[in-house]
C-alpha cells in the first residue's frame, strides 16, 4: 500500500469524529477483501429504454461538482493517520462496454468484488456499462468513510432529479450547494467543537463503564485471527410484527428501543446481569444543514440499559431516554470513548461493537413506521429502471489484526422490516460463542417480545 506524508499541505483535513469509528474498524483488518469486509456502499441499476448517455454523464458531473463528499481522497501517514482532500475537479461518469451476454449481476458482483475502492485514494465513483443496445447498467460506487446509507438515498433521487430536467428542459441545474463537507469537518476538529469535549467523553464513559462496558460476555472460547461466522434465524409472524409496532405506538418509543429493550432483557437473564449495553449506528443528522448533504454523518452510539425494572413499561420508558441520551453522543469520536472506558491510548483499531455486549441494526424502519421502498422507476422519464443486487459474497473468513479490540465480544443482531414481517438474524463468531447458546438467546429474544406484545399497563396498574 502506498503511503505518504500530507501534513504539509493546507488541503489536507482530518476525519470528522463521525469518520473515526469507520477508520477504526477499517485498521481492524490487514488484509484486502475477500479476506477483510467489504466497505464499499453502493447502488446498481438496470436502465431499459432510450438512455440520454450525455444527459447522465452531465447530471453525474453536476453531483460530483455540486457535493464535496464526492471530491473526497484519502491520503495515509506513515503513522498511520489517515488525512482527506477535496479535489478540486469533478470526476466523470466511466462509460464501459461489457462483454455480450454477461448477467447484470454477475457484472455487478464483478464490480464490487475485485477492483475496490481502497484507502488510500479516490472515494467514490460511477461507471455506466452498455450490456446491448438500450439496455445499461449504472453503478454508484463508494467508500463508507464519505458516505451512509441516507446520502446514497439522497444522491439516487438527486441524480434522477437531475438527469430529467436536462431532458425535459435542457438547462443544467445549478451546481451551488449551500453545505460544506469540508467546512463541517474542520468545525467538528475545530476549538468550538472541542471545548468541553474531554470531560463529556469522561462523563459518557462512566455511565458506560458502571454498565459494564469494560466487562465482556463470557466466551466459550478465543478469538482468532481468522474469523468465521455462524448464523440464526429469527422469525417473526405478520401478527406479532404488527402487534410490537402497535405496542411501541402505544408507548411512544421508537421500534429500535423496544427490540434494544427485548434484546437486552434476554441477554441479562441468559448471563445474570442486571445491566447490558447495546450499540447501534444513529444517523446523526441532529442538525437541518444535514438532511439532505451527501457524506458520513452516522456513528456509533452505545444504549445502557438499566434492567432492574419494576415492569416492561417501565423498562421501554428506560432504554427509550437511554436512547436519547446517547443519540447526543454522535459528535464523540469511538476510539478516544474507548480510551476513556478502557484506558490505554494509541490503539486506534476499535470495533464498532468494543464497548457493548450486542450489536443491534435494524433496517426499513423509521420510528415506528415501515420505511417506504425506493421508487426508481417513477424517478426517470421515458426510463424503465430496476435496482440490481450483487450475487453473494466469497465465503471466505475475515483475518483480524493481532491488535484489534473488540473482536468477537459481542453478539450482533440484525433486524429488517420487510414487508409486513419483522425478521432478523444472530451473527456470531463460532469459535466463540456455540450454536445452542446463541439459539437460546434468539428463543428469549422472540420470548421478550411475545411479553412485550401481551403486556397491558391497565391490568399492572390496577386500572
Amino acid at each position: 500500500m502506498m503511503t505518504e506524508q500530507p501534513f504539509q499541505s493546507k488541503s489536507m483535513i482530518p476525519l470528522s469524529a463521525r469518520q473515526d469509528w469507520c477508520w477504526s474498524w477499517v485498521r481492524c483488518y490487514p488484509e484486502p477483501y475477500p479476506r477483510s469486509p467489504n466497505l464499499m456502499c453502493w447502488f446498481a441499476l438496470r436502465v431499459h429504454g432510450r438512455l440520454d448517455v450525455g444527459a447522465l454523464k452531465q447530471a453525474v458531473l453536476v453531483m460530483n461538482t455540486k457535493h464535496e463528499s464526492l471530491r473526497m481522497t484519502s491520503h495515509l501517514a506513515d503513522d498511520g493517520t489517515l488525512w482527506q482532500a477535496v479535489e478540486p475537479h469533478a470526476q466523470p461518469l466511466d462509460v464501459v462496454h461489457s462483454t455480450g451476454g454477461v448477467d447484470p449481476s454477475e457484472f455487478t458482483s464483478r464490480m464490487l468484488g475485485e477492483e475496490l475502492i481502497e484507502v488510500p485514494g479516490r472515494m467514490s465513483d460511477a461507471t455506466l456499462a452498455r450490456m446491448s443496445g438500450d439496455d445499461h447498467l449504472l453503478i454508484v460506487r463508494f467508500h463508507h468513510l464519505v458516505t451512509d446509507a441516507m446520502s446514497i438515498h439522497h444522491y439516487r433521487r438527486e441524480l434522477a432529479r437531475i438527469y430529467r430536467e436536462l431532458v425535459i428542459n435542457g438547462a443544467s441545474p445549478d451546481v451551488e450547494c449551500a453545505f460544506s463537507y469540508r467546512r463541517f469537518v474542520l468545525a467538528e476538529n475545530g476549538p468550538g467543537a472541542k471545548s468541553g469535549l474531554d470531560r463529556r467523553i469522561a462523563a459518557w464513559a462512566g455511565t458506560l463503564r458502571d454498565h459494564g462496558a469494560s466487562v465482556p460476555l463470557p466466551r466459550a472460547g478465543d478469538t482468532a485471527a481468522q474469523r468465521n461466522y455462524g448464523h440464526v434465524p429469527i422469525a417473526l409472524s405478520a401478527s406479532v410484527t404488527e402487534q410490537i409496532l402497535a405496542k411501541s405506538r402505544s408507548f411512544r418509543v421508537p421500534l429500535l428501543a423496544t427490540l434494544a429493550g427485548a434484546l437486552g432483557r434476554a441477554i441479562g437473564k441468559i448471563y445474570d446481569r442486571n445491566r447490558i449495553i447495546v450499540s447501534t449506528h444513529y444517523h446523526g443528522r441532529n442538525r437541518a444543514e444535514l438532511d439532505t448533504a451527501l457524506g458520513l454523518f452516522v456513528n456509533v452510539i452505545n444504549i445502557p440499559i438499566d434492567l432492574e425494572c419494576a415492569d416492561l413499561g417501565e423498562l421501554l420508558t428506560r432504554v427509550r431516554r437511554s436512547l436519547s441520551e446517547a443519540t447526543q453522543t454522535v459528535d464523540l469520536p469511538l476510539s478516544k470513548l474507548y480510551e476513556a472506558v478502557i484506558g490505554g491510548s494509541g490503539h486506534n483499531r476499535y470495533f464498532p461493537y468494543s464497548l457493548s455486549h450486542v450489536w443491534l441494526r435494524l433496517d426499513g424502519v423509521s420510528g415506528w413506521w415501515p420505511t417506504p421502498a425506493p421508487a426508481d422507476g417513477r424517478d426517470w422519464p421515458d426510463l424503465e429502471v430496476q435496482r440490481i443486487g450483487p450475487g453473494a459474497p466469497p465465503a471466505t473468513g475475515h483475518i483480524v489484526h493481532p491488535a484489534a479490540v473488540g473482536a468477537g465480544q459481542a453478539l450482533v443482531v440484525g433486524m429488517e422490516m420487510d414487508g409486513v414481517l419483522l425478521r432478523g438474524t444472530v451473527k456470531y463468531e463460532t469459535n466463540i460463542y456455540s450454536a445452542q447458546l446463541v439459539r437460546e438467546v434468539v428463543a428469549a429474544f422472540v420470548s421478550e417480545l411475545d411479553a412485550i406484545c401481551r403486556w397491558d399497563r391497565a391490568e399492572r396498574t390496577g386500572r
